[in-house]
Protein backbone atom coordinates (compact mmCIF):
# COMPACT_ATOMS: atom_id res chain seq x y z
CA UNK A 1 0.00 0.00 0.00
CA UNK A 2 2.93 2.50 1.25
CA UNK A 3 4.49 1.74 -2.85
CA UNK A 4 1.14 2.62 -3.66
CA UNK A 5 0.78 6.16 -2.38
CA UNK A 6 4.00 6.78 -3.37
CA UNK A 7 3.80 6.37 -6.74
CA UNK A 8 0.44 8.55 -6.70
CA UNK A 9 2.72 10.81 -4.86
CA UNK A 10 5.49 10.83 -7.66
CA UNK A 11 2.94 11.14 -10.52
CA UNK A 12 1.47 14.14 -8.70
CA UNK A 13 4.72 15.81 -8.41
CA UNK A 14 5.70 15.40 -11.76
CA UNK A 15 2.35 16.67 -13.34
CA UNK A 16 3.04 19.49 -11.63
CA UNK A 17 6.49 20.38 -13.09
CA UNK A 18 4.82 19.94 -16.50
CA UNK A 19 4.44 23.27 -18.86
CA UNK A 20 0.57 23.83 -19.05
CA UNK A 21 -1.36 25.09 -22.22
CA UNK A 22 -2.56 28.52 -22.57
CA UNK A 23 -6.03 27.92 -21.41
CA UNK A 24 -7.35 31.31 -21.63
CA UNK A 25 -6.72 34.55 -23.72
CA UNK A 26 -7.00 37.04 -20.31
CA UNK A 27 -6.31 36.15 -16.79
CA UNK A 28 -9.77 36.24 -14.63
CA UNK A 29 -8.02 38.04 -12.24
CA UNK A 30 -4.80 40.48 -11.59
CA UNK A 31 -3.81 37.88 -8.96
CA UNK A 32 -1.69 35.41 -11.43
CA UNK A 33 -1.41 35.34 -15.03
CA UNK A 34 -0.79 31.81 -14.75
CA UNK A 35 -1.12 30.33 -18.41
CA UNK A 36 -3.48 32.97 -19.87
CA UNK A 37 -1.81 34.66 -22.72
CA UNK A 38 -2.80 38.22 -21.19
CA UNK A 39 -3.09 39.46 -17.87
CA UNK A 40 -5.77 41.06 -16.28
CA UNK A 41 -5.46 44.80 -14.96
CA UNK A 42 -9.22 45.22 -13.83
CA UNK A 43 -9.23 45.81 -10.26
CA UNK A 44 -12.74 43.40 -9.89
CA UNK A 45 -12.03 40.96 -12.55
CA UNK A 46 -11.62 40.31 -16.19
CA UNK A 47 -13.68 38.67 -19.02
CA UNK A 48 -11.05 35.74 -20.08
CA UNK A 49 -12.20 36.58 -23.85
CA UNK A 50 -12.10 40.08 -24.65
CA UNK A 51 -10.10 41.83 -21.12
CA UNK A 52 -13.19 44.25 -20.40
CA UNK A 53 -13.24 44.89 -16.80
CA UNK A 54 -16.66 43.26 -15.30
CA UNK A 55 -18.54 44.00 -12.36
CA UNK A 56 -17.79 48.19 -13.04
CA UNK A 57 -13.95 47.83 -12.46
CA UNK A 58 -11.65 50.07 -13.74
CA UNK A 59 -8.43 49.49 -14.84
CA UNK A 60 -5.23 49.00 -11.91
CA UNK A 61 -2.67 51.39 -11.26
CA UNK A 62 0.63 50.94 -12.62
CA UNK A 63 4.02 51.52 -12.82
CA UNK A 64 5.62 54.20 -11.07
CA UNK A 65 2.34 54.78 -8.56
CA UNK A 66 -0.44 56.99 -10.53
CA UNK A 67 0.24 55.88 -13.77
CA UNK A 68 -3.29 53.99 -14.53
CA UNK A 69 -3.58 51.48 -17.19
CA UNK A 70 -6.18 52.65 -19.93
CA UNK A 71 -7.58 51.65 -22.85
CA UNK A 72 -8.84 49.09 -24.55
CA UNK A 73 -9.07 45.48 -22.20
CA UNK A 74 -6.62 47.94 -20.26
CA UNK A 75 -3.84 47.42 -22.44
CA UNK A 76 -2.13 51.19 -22.69
CA UNK A 77 0.13 52.42 -19.86
CA UNK A 78 4.34 52.80 -18.93
CA UNK A 79 5.48 49.37 -21.43
CA UNK A 80 8.90 50.50 -20.36
CA UNK A 81 8.48 49.41 -16.77
CA UNK A 82 11.48 47.16 -15.55
CA UNK A 83 12.53 46.61 -19.25
CA UNK A 84 16.36 46.50 -20.42
CA UNK A 85 17.79 49.58 -20.50
CA UNK A 86 21.67 50.76 -21.95
CA UNK A 87 23.14 54.09 -21.79
CA UNK A 88 26.23 56.00 -22.53
CA UNK A 89 29.61 56.44 -20.51
CA UNK A 90 32.61 58.18 -20.15
CA UNK A 91 35.64 56.22 -19.65
CA UNK A 92 36.94 58.89 -17.73
CA UNK A 93 34.21 58.67 -14.76
CA UNK A 94 32.28 56.38 -13.43
CA UNK A 95 29.09 58.12 -13.11
CA UNK A 96 26.99 55.40 -15.10
CA UNK A 97 28.45 53.05 -13.14
CA UNK A 98 27.28 54.41 -10.24
CA UNK A 99 23.50 54.88 -11.64
CA UNK A 100 23.22 52.52 -13.89
CA UNK A 101 20.78 52.53 -16.65
CA UNK A 102 17.91 50.12 -15.32
CA UNK A 103 17.36 52.83 -12.28
CA UNK A 104 15.48 54.86 -14.80
CA UNK A 105 12.47 52.20 -15.39
CA UNK A 106 12.42 50.72 -11.62
CA UNK A 107 9.24 52.32 -10.80
CA UNK A 108 10.32 55.16 -8.69
CA UNK A 109 10.18 58.73 -9.39
CA UNK A 110 12.43 59.48 -6.19
CA UNK A 111 14.14 62.90 -7.76
CA UNK A 112 17.59 62.47 -5.02
CA UNK A 113 20.35 60.97 -6.66
CA UNK A 114 21.84 59.64 -3.69
CA UNK A 115 18.39 57.52 -2.91
CA UNK A 116 20.04 55.30 -6.03
CA UNK A 117 16.73 55.56 -8.15
CA UNK A 118 18.11 57.68 -11.04
CA UNK A 119 20.08 56.82 -13.91
CA UNK A 120 23.23 58.84 -15.11
CA UNK A 121 24.20 58.76 -18.73
CA UNK A 122 27.73 59.88 -19.04
CA UNK A 123 30.11 60.71 -22.11
CA UNK A 124 33.00 62.22 -23.30
CA UNK A 125 33.60 65.82 -23.48
CA UNK A 126 31.92 66.70 -26.64
CA UNK A 127 29.79 63.55 -27.19
CA UNK A 128 26.17 63.15 -26.70
CA UNK A 129 24.86 61.35 -23.74
CA UNK A 130 22.11 58.69 -24.63
CA UNK A 131 19.82 56.45 -22.72
CA UNK A 132 18.39 53.51 -24.40
CA UNK A 133 15.22 51.01 -23.76
CA UNK A 134 14.45 47.68 -25.03
CA UNK A 135 10.31 47.18 -24.88
CA UNK A 136 11.13 43.54 -25.81
CA UNK A 137 8.42 43.56 -28.31
CA UNK A 138 6.94 46.32 -31.10
CA UNK A 139 4.41 48.49 -29.18
CA UNK A 140 2.52 51.67 -30.28
CA UNK A 141 3.64 54.41 -28.15
CA UNK A 142 1.94 57.30 -27.49
CA UNK A 143 3.60 59.49 -25.50
CA UNK A 144 6.72 59.56 -22.78
CA UNK A 145 7.51 61.26 -19.19
CA UNK A 146 10.56 62.01 -17.96
CA UNK A 147 10.85 62.89 -14.23
CA UNK A 148 14.23 64.84 -13.51
CA UNK A 149 16.65 65.31 -10.55
CA UNK A 150 16.74 67.53 -7.58
CA UNK A 151 19.55 69.08 -8.95
CA UNK A 152 21.71 70.60 -12.32
CA UNK A 153 18.00 70.56 -13.68
CA UNK A 154 19.64 72.31 -16.70
CA UNK A 155 20.84 68.64 -18.08
CA UNK A 156 17.30 68.15 -19.20
CA UNK A 157 16.52 71.23 -20.71
CA UNK A 158 17.16 69.78 -24.19
CA UNK A 159 16.75 66.20 -25.96
CA UNK A 160 15.42 64.19 -28.66
CA UNK A 161 13.68 61.19 -28.71
CA UNK A 162 14.15 58.47 -31.78
CA UNK A 163 11.81 54.87 -31.99
CA UNK A 164 12.94 52.27 -34.04
CA UNK A 165 12.71 48.32 -34.72
CA UNK A 166 16.43 47.61 -34.82
CA UNK A 167 18.57 49.10 -31.76
CA UNK A 168 21.08 50.48 -34.04
CA UNK A 169 18.22 52.91 -36.21
CA UNK A 170 17.44 55.95 -34.87
CA UNK A 171 14.00 57.21 -36.33
CA UNK A 172 13.05 61.04 -34.43
CA UNK A 173 9.91 60.97 -32.88
CA UNK A 174 10.06 64.18 -30.49
CA UNK A 175 12.16 66.80 -29.52
CA UNK A 176 12.03 69.01 -26.48
CA UNK A 177 13.81 72.20 -25.51
CA UNK A 178 12.79 74.00 -22.34
CA UNK A 179 13.78 73.93 -18.76
CA UNK A 180 12.65 71.25 -16.54
CA UNK A 181 12.22 72.29 -12.85
CA UNK A 182 14.18 70.40 -10.08
CA UNK A 183 12.34 67.08 -9.23
CA UNK A 184 9.57 67.93 -11.72
CA UNK A 185 8.57 66.05 -15.20
CA UNK A 186 8.33 66.50 -18.29
CA UNK A 187 5.35 64.68 -20.72
CA UNK A 188 6.73 64.87 -25.08
CA UNK A 189 3.92 63.27 -27.53
CA UNK A 190 6.18 60.46 -29.35
CA UNK A 191 3.67 58.85 -31.72
CA UNK A 192 5.41 56.25 -32.91
CA UNK A 193 5.85 52.52 -33.41
CA UNK A 194 8.55 50.94 -32.22
CA UNK A 195 10.49 47.99 -29.91
CA UNK A 196 13.40 50.25 -28.67
CA UNK A 197 12.93 54.28 -27.50
CA UNK A 198 16.42 56.00 -27.03
CA UNK A 199 16.92 59.22 -25.45
CA UNK A 200 19.56 61.96 -26.44
CA UNK A 201 20.78 65.06 -24.92
CA UNK A 202 21.28 68.22 -27.38
CA UNK A 203 21.84 71.64 -26.68
CA UNK A 204 24.84 72.48 -24.58
CA UNK A 205 27.26 70.35 -22.19
CA UNK A 206 25.47 67.68 -24.11
CA UNK A 207 27.91 65.08 -22.52
CA UNK A 208 25.49 64.41 -19.44
CA UNK A 209 22.01 63.81 -18.63
CA UNK A 210 20.26 62.37 -15.38
CA UNK A 211 17.14 60.27 -15.73
CA UNK A 212 14.82 59.64 -12.16
CA UNK A 213 12.05 57.71 -14.58
CA UNK A 214 11.40 57.25 -18.04
CA UNK A 215 7.66 56.38 -18.26
CA UNK A 216 6.66 55.18 -21.76
CA UNK A 217 2.85 55.17 -22.42
CA UNK A 218 1.77 52.67 -25.24
CA UNK A 219 0.04 50.03 -26.02
CA UNK A 220 1.27 46.40 -27.96
CA UNK A 221 1.16 46.27 -31.35
CA UNK A 222 0.38 42.92 -32.56
CA UNK A 223 -0.22 42.50 -36.57
CA UNK A 224 -3.46 41.12 -37.76
CA UNK A 225 -1.38 39.47 -41.05
CA UNK A 226 -1.55 35.65 -40.10
CA UNK A 227 -4.98 35.63 -38.65
CA UNK A 228 -6.80 33.05 -40.10
CA UNK A 229 -9.69 34.16 -43.00
CA UNK A 230 -12.57 34.93 -41.64
CA UNK A 231 -11.13 35.78 -38.24
CA UNK A 232 -11.19 39.19 -36.19
CA UNK A 233 -8.42 41.00 -35.39
CA UNK A 234 -7.12 44.35 -33.66
CA UNK A 235 -3.52 45.47 -32.85
CA UNK A 236 -4.03 45.63 -29.16
CA UNK A 237 -5.01 42.08 -28.54
CA UNK A 238 -4.58 40.39 -32.08
CA UNK A 239 -6.33 37.63 -33.61
CA UNK A 240 -9.50 35.99 -32.00
CA UNK A 241 -8.56 32.75 -33.19
CA UNK A 242 -5.22 31.15 -34.51
CA UNK A 243 -4.65 27.69 -36.66
CA UNK A 244 -3.92 24.55 -34.59
CA UNK A 245 -0.46 24.69 -33.65
CA UNK A 246 -0.38 28.37 -33.52
CA UNK A 247 -0.30 30.51 -30.43
CA UNK A 248 -1.84 33.99 -29.58
CA UNK A 249 -2.01 36.88 -30.10
CA UNK A 250 -0.43 37.14 -33.71
CA UNK A 251 -0.76 33.50 -34.45
CA UNK A 252 2.99 33.87 -35.52
CA UNK A 253 4.82 31.24 -33.17
CA UNK A 254 3.95 27.79 -33.24
CA UNK A 255 2.99 26.76 -29.91
CA UNK A 256 5.09 25.96 -26.94
CA UNK A 257 6.29 22.33 -25.69
CA UNK A 258 3.12 20.48 -24.13
CA UNK A 259 0.59 22.43 -25.81
CA UNK A 260 -1.62 21.70 -28.92
CA UNK A 261 -3.96 22.60 -30.97
CA UNK A 262 -6.42 25.60 -31.81
CA UNK A 263 -4.55 28.59 -29.62
CA UNK A 264 -1.95 26.03 -28.56
CA UNK A 265 -5.38 25.69 -25.65
CA UNK A 266 -4.71 21.96 -25.24
CA UNK A 267 -2.49 20.07 -22.94
CA UNK A 268 -0.30 17.36 -24.46
CA UNK A 269 -0.50 13.64 -22.95
CA UNK A 270 2.22 12.16 -21.27
CA UNK A 271 4.53 11.21 -24.13
CA UNK A 272 7.43 8.70 -23.95
CA UNK A 273 10.40 9.98 -22.81
CA UNK A 274 8.93 13.52 -22.37
CA UNK A 275 8.94 14.26 -25.82
CA UNK A 276 6.65 17.14 -27.18
CA UNK A 277 3.38 15.97 -28.40
CA UNK A 278 2.56 16.87 -32.24
CA UNK A 279 1.63 20.83 -31.84
CA UNK A 280 -1.79 20.37 -34.53
CA UNK A 281 -3.30 17.22 -33.35
CA UNK A 282 -1.91 16.49 -29.17
CA UNK A 283 -0.44 12.84 -30.66
CA UNK A 284 2.02 11.63 -29.00
CA UNK A 285 4.64 10.13 -32.02
CA UNK A 286 7.39 8.94 -29.63
CA UNK A 287 4.79 6.60 -27.62
CA UNK A 288 3.13 6.70 -24.05
CA UNK A 289 4.93 7.02 -20.92
CA UNK A 290 4.41 3.91 -18.74
CA UNK A 291 0.61 3.40 -17.94
CA UNK A 292 -0.52 5.93 -20.09
CA UNK A 293 -2.31 5.19 -22.98
CA UNK A 294 -5.05 6.28 -26.15
CA UNK A 295 -3.74 7.98 -28.99
CA UNK A 296 -3.35 11.24 -27.28
CA UNK A 297 -1.64 9.55 -24.13
CA UNK A 298 -3.87 11.02 -21.40
CA UNK A 299 -5.40 8.12 -20.16
CA UNK A 300 -3.97 6.87 -16.77
CA UNK A 301 -3.77 3.24 -15.95
CA UNK A 302 -4.28 3.28 -12.53
CA UNK A 303 -2.42 0.82 -9.87
CA UNK A 304 -5.51 -1.04 -8.52
CA UNK A 305 -5.73 -2.75 -5.08
CA UNK A 306 -7.88 -4.35 -2.60
CA UNK A 307 -9.31 -2.72 0.36
CA UNK A 308 -8.35 -4.52 3.92
CA UNK A 309 -12.16 -5.79 4.07
CA UNK A 310 -12.21 -7.55 0.74
CA UNK A 311 -12.31 -10.65 0.21
CA UNK A 312 -13.09 -13.67 -2.24
CA UNK A 313 -16.24 -15.22 -2.01
CA UNK A 314 -16.89 -19.59 -2.56
CA UNK A 315 -19.45 -21.12 -4.26
CA UNK A 316 -20.34 -24.79 -5.29
CA UNK A 317 -17.54 -26.72 -3.35
CA UNK A 318 -17.09 -30.11 -5.27
CA UNK A 319 -14.94 -32.56 -4.47
CA UNK A 320 -12.67 -31.70 -6.81
CA UNK A 321 -13.86 -27.92 -7.94
CA UNK A 322 -14.59 -24.93 -6.12
CA UNK A 323 -16.20 -21.43 -8.03
CA UNK A 324 -14.35 -18.50 -6.68
CA UNK A 325 -16.24 -14.70 -7.18
CA UNK A 326 -14.79 -11.38 -6.01
CA UNK A 327 -15.32 -8.01 -6.32
CA UNK A 328 -13.89 -5.62 -9.01
CA UNK A 329 -10.61 -3.71 -7.21
CA UNK A 330 -10.68 -0.50 -6.43
CA UNK A 331 -8.85 2.09 -8.60
CA UNK A 332 -9.71 0.52 -11.83
CA UNK A 333 -9.92 3.20 -14.86
CA UNK A 334 -13.36 2.68 -16.31
CA UNK A 335 -12.90 2.02 -20.38
CA UNK A 336 -9.24 0.49 -19.55
CA UNK A 337 -10.63 -2.52 -18.21
CA UNK A 338 -8.38 -4.56 -20.44
CA UNK A 339 -5.65 -3.56 -19.06
CA UNK A 340 -6.38 -4.85 -15.90
CA UNK A 341 -6.02 -8.69 -14.49
CA UNK A 342 -6.64 -11.07 -11.41
CA UNK A 343 -4.76 -13.47 -10.47
CA UNK A 344 -6.16 -16.30 -8.15
CA UNK A 345 -3.83 -17.76 -5.57
CA UNK A 346 -4.80 -21.38 -4.00
CA UNK A 347 -2.23 -22.94 -1.32
CA UNK A 348 -2.55 -26.36 0.51
CA UNK A 349 -1.65 -24.86 3.43
CA UNK A 350 -2.12 -21.77 4.92
CA UNK A 351 0.73 -19.28 3.31
CA UNK A 352 2.14 -21.99 0.45
CA UNK A 353 0.32 -20.27 -2.58
CA UNK A 354 0.41 -21.23 -6.08
CA UNK A 355 -0.90 -19.16 -9.03
CA UNK A 356 -3.52 -21.09 -11.21
CA UNK A 357 -5.32 -19.08 -12.34
CA UNK A 358 -5.51 -15.45 -14.58
CA UNK A 359 -8.65 -13.77 -15.37
CA UNK A 360 -8.42 -10.59 -17.51
CA UNK A 361 -10.95 -7.62 -15.85
CA UNK A 362 -12.03 -6.89 -19.82
CA UNK A 363 -16.05 -7.63 -19.89
CA UNK A 364 -16.34 -3.78 -17.51
CA UNK A 365 -18.68 -6.26 -14.81
CA UNK A 366 -18.52 -5.60 -11.25
CA UNK A 367 -18.11 -9.41 -10.53
CA UNK A 368 -15.44 -11.67 -11.82
CA UNK A 369 -15.62 -15.54 -11.32
CA UNK A 370 -13.38 -18.59 -12.13
CA UNK A 371 -13.86 -21.95 -11.43
CA UNK A 372 -10.77 -23.87 -9.87
CA UNK A 373 -10.72 -27.63 -10.95
CA UNK A 374 -8.48 -30.71 -9.90
CA UNK A 375 -8.81 -30.66 -6.30
CA UNK A 376 -8.01 -33.37 -3.89
CA UNK A 377 -11.41 -34.41 -2.29
CA UNK A 378 -11.78 -33.68 1.78
CA UNK A 379 -8.25 -31.32 1.73
CA UNK A 380 -8.28 -28.00 3.71
CA UNK A 381 -7.64 -25.15 0.83
CA UNK A 382 -6.89 -21.57 1.23
CA UNK A 383 -7.35 -19.30 -1.69
CA UNK A 384 -6.17 -15.07 -2.36
CA UNK A 385 -7.20 -13.15 -5.20
CA UNK A 386 -4.01 -10.54 -6.62
CA UNK A 387 -5.21 -7.76 -8.84
CA UNK A 388 -2.60 -6.59 -11.54
CA UNK A 389 -2.24 -3.82 -14.21
CA UNK A 390 -0.29 -4.38 -17.31
CA UNK A 391 0.89 -2.71 -20.07
CA UNK A 392 2.83 -4.20 -23.15
CA UNK A 393 5.14 -6.64 -21.05
CA UNK A 394 5.51 -4.78 -17.84
CA UNK A 395 3.06 -5.74 -14.84
CA UNK A 396 2.11 -3.96 -11.28
CA UNK A 397 0.65 -5.75 -9.10
CA UNK A 398 -1.71 -4.26 -6.39
CA UNK A 399 -2.61 -5.23 -3.05
CA UNK A 400 -4.58 -8.38 -2.77
CA UNK A 401 -8.06 -9.91 -0.44
CA UNK A 402 -7.87 -11.19 2.66
CA UNK A 403 -7.30 -15.59 2.61
CA UNK A 404 -10.58 -17.01 2.95
CA UNK A 405 -9.63 -21.03 3.84
CA UNK A 406 -12.29 -23.96 2.71
CA UNK A 407 -12.26 -27.30 2.64
CA UNK A 408 -13.38 -29.98 -0.07
CA UNK A 409 -16.37 -32.18 0.26
CA UNK A 410 -15.78 -36.00 -0.09
CA UNK A 411 -16.60 -38.48 -3.18
CA UNK A 412 -20.18 -38.21 -4.38
CA UNK A 413 -22.50 -41.16 -3.97
CA UNK A 414 -23.37 -43.16 -7.22
CA UNK A 415 -25.98 -42.20 -9.22
CA UNK A 416 -29.34 -41.82 -7.55
CA UNK A 417 -32.06 -44.43 -8.06
CA UNK A 418 -36.16 -44.00 -9.10
CA UNK A 419 -38.27 -46.38 -7.29
CA UNK A 420 -42.03 -45.94 -6.02
CA UNK A 421 -43.39 -43.27 -8.41
CA UNK A 422 -46.89 -42.96 -7.07
CA UNK A 423 -49.19 -40.32 -8.75
CA UNK A 424 -52.30 -39.52 -6.27
CA UNK A 425 -55.18 -37.04 -5.63
CA UNK A 426 -55.41 -35.65 -2.39
CA UNK A 427 -58.35 -32.90 -1.47
CA UNK A 428 -59.13 -32.60 -4.65
CA UNK A 429 -55.67 -31.87 -6.32
CA UNK A 430 -53.21 -34.30 -8.33
CA UNK A 431 -50.10 -34.86 -7.66
CA UNK A 432 -47.18 -37.46 -6.70
CA UNK A 433 -44.39 -38.92 -4.47
CA UNK A 434 -40.71 -41.04 -5.47
CA UNK A 435 -38.73 -42.92 -3.04
CA UNK A 436 -34.55 -41.86 -4.16
CA UNK A 437 -32.03 -44.49 -3.22
CA UNK A 438 -28.35 -43.82 -3.52
CA UNK A 439 -25.02 -45.30 -2.05
CA UNK A 440 -22.12 -43.85 -1.27
CA UNK A 441 -19.03 -44.61 -3.52
CA UNK A 442 -15.74 -46.38 -1.58
CA UNK A 443 -13.02 -44.61 -0.36
CA UNK A 444 -15.43 -41.28 -0.66
CA UNK A 445 -13.49 -39.17 2.20
CA UNK A 446 -16.88 -39.37 3.99
CA UNK A 447 -15.71 -40.46 7.39
CA UNK A 448 -17.10 -37.38 9.07
CA UNK A 449 -20.19 -37.24 6.97
CA UNK A 450 -21.96 -34.41 8.20
CA UNK A 451 -25.30 -34.28 6.11
CA UNK A 452 -27.04 -35.74 3.07
CA UNK A 453 -29.93 -34.76 0.80
CA UNK A 454 -31.56 -35.15 -2.33
CA UNK A 455 -32.23 -32.32 -4.96
CA UNK A 456 -34.53 -31.87 -7.65
CA UNK A 457 -35.94 -29.90 -10.28
CA UNK A 458 -38.08 -29.06 -13.26
CA UNK A 459 -35.74 -30.37 -16.32
CA UNK A 460 -36.68 -27.16 -17.99
CA UNK A 461 -35.56 -24.81 -14.54
CA UNK A 462 -32.61 -23.12 -14.55
CA UNK A 463 -29.90 -24.62 -12.35
CA UNK A 464 -30.32 -22.34 -9.37
CA UNK A 465 -34.08 -23.44 -8.61
CA UNK A 466 -33.48 -26.77 -7.12
CA UNK A 467 -35.71 -27.93 -4.28
CA UNK A 468 -33.60 -29.64 -1.51
CA UNK A 469 -34.75 -32.25 0.89
CA UNK A 470 -32.57 -33.39 3.48
CA UNK A 471 -32.02 -36.87 4.77
CA UNK A 472 -33.39 -37.98 8.72
CA UNK A 473 -30.40 -39.57 9.71
CA UNK A 474 -26.61 -38.65 8.26
CA UNK A 475 -27.14 -43.36 8.06
CA UNK A 476 -30.14 -42.83 5.56
CA UNK A 477 -29.56 -43.93 2.20
CA UNK A 478 -32.78 -43.53 0.94
CA UNK A 479 -35.10 -40.58 0.58
CA UNK A 480 -38.99 -39.70 0.00
CA UNK A 481 -40.22 -36.71 -2.10
CA UNK A 482 -43.79 -35.82 -2.20
CA UNK A 483 -45.84 -33.55 -3.42
CA UNK A 484 -44.37 -33.51 -7.13
CA UNK A 485 -46.21 -32.52 -10.10
CA UNK A 486 -46.68 -33.83 -13.17
CA UNK A 487 -43.34 -33.17 -15.18
CA UNK A 488 -40.06 -34.61 -16.09
CA UNK A 489 -37.42 -33.46 -12.92
CA UNK A 490 -33.83 -33.92 -12.63
CA UNK A 491 -32.57 -35.68 -9.11
CA UNK A 492 -29.25 -35.42 -8.13
CA UNK A 493 -28.01 -36.56 -4.54
CA UNK A 494 -25.62 -34.65 -2.47
CA UNK A 495 -23.28 -35.69 0.63
CA UNK A 496 -20.73 -33.36 2.27
CA UNK A 497 -18.54 -33.31 5.26
CA UNK A 498 -19.36 -29.55 5.73
CA UNK A 499 -21.86 -27.53 7.25
CA UNK A 500 -23.55 -25.97 3.85
CA UNK A 501 -24.98 -29.12 1.92
CA UNK A 502 -25.94 -26.53 -0.85
CA UNK A 503 -22.66 -26.15 -2.20
CA UNK A 504 -21.00 -29.66 -1.91
CA UNK A 505 -20.46 -32.69 -4.40
CA UNK A 506 -23.21 -34.16 -6.13
CA UNK A 507 -24.31 -37.28 -7.93
CA UNK A 508 -24.54 -37.58 -11.69
CA UNK A 509 -28.09 -36.61 -12.81
CA UNK A 510 -30.76 -39.11 -12.77
CA UNK A 511 -34.13 -38.46 -15.07
CA UNK A 512 -37.42 -39.28 -12.76
CA UNK A 513 -40.71 -38.76 -15.12
CA UNK A 514 -44.01 -38.38 -13.01
CA UNK A 515 -47.55 -38.98 -14.42
CA UNK A 516 -50.90 -37.71 -12.93
CA UNK A 517 -53.97 -39.01 -14.23
CA UNK A 518 -55.97 -35.85 -15.98
CA UNK A 519 -59.26 -36.93 -14.98
CA UNK A 520 -59.98 -37.05 -11.22
CA UNK A 521 -63.06 -39.11 -11.74
CA UNK A 522 -60.78 -41.88 -13.09
CA UNK A 523 -58.63 -41.71 -10.33
CA UNK A 524 -59.81 -45.64 -8.96
CA UNK A 525 -58.46 -46.93 -12.67
CA UNK A 526 -54.77 -48.28 -11.98
CA UNK A 527 -52.73 -47.84 -14.44
CA UNK A 528 -49.10 -49.27 -16.13
CA UNK A 529 -47.28 -47.73 -18.41
CA UNK A 530 -44.74 -49.28 -20.44
CA UNK A 531 -41.41 -48.91 -21.80
CA UNK A 532 -40.63 -47.15 -18.62
CA UNK A 533 -37.97 -48.80 -16.79
CA UNK A 534 -37.21 -45.94 -14.18
CA UNK A 535 -40.51 -45.43 -12.50
CA UNK A 536 -43.82 -47.54 -12.10
CA UNK A 537 -47.33 -45.00 -12.08
CA UNK A 538 -49.61 -46.43 -9.87
CA UNK A 539 -52.59 -44.30 -9.40
CA UNK A 540 -53.60 -45.31 -5.78
CA UNK A 541 -56.54 -43.29 -3.92
CA UNK A 542 -54.96 -41.48 -0.91
CA UNK A 543 -57.43 -41.19 1.78
CA UNK A 544 -58.59 -37.43 2.51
Amino acid sequence: MAKFFLAMLLVTVLANRRVLGKHCRFASTSANQGSCVFPCRCTDGCDTTTGDCLNGGRCENGHPSGYRWSGMACRTGNVAYHKTATQSSDPNTDWSERFPADRAVDGNTDPHMKNGHCAHPDADWGQHAWWTVDLEATFNIYYVIIHNRDQNQERLNHFKLSVDDRPDKTTECAEHVGSVGPGASVNVSCSAVGRYLKFRREGENVDQAELCEVVVIGSRRISCQHCPAGTSCNDVIGCDTCARGKQQPDCVKVCEDNTYGVNCMEECGHCKNNKPCDKENGVCTSGCKMWYTTHLCKAFIRNPYFKTTDKPRLEDITNSSVVVSWSKATDVTPGLESHYYYVVWLGLRRWTFHNVSRQQDATGQNTLKSRLTGLSFNTNYSVKIEPFRQQDERRQSGTKTQVVHFKTVCRAAETPVIENVTSYIRNGSVGASVVVNWKMLTNSGCDELVAVGVLYKRQTSSNDQWSYKAAQQVTSRHLAITQLASHVYEVKVKATNNEDITSTSSTVVANLRTDVIPDENEYERTTAVEGQEDYVNVYDVIPT
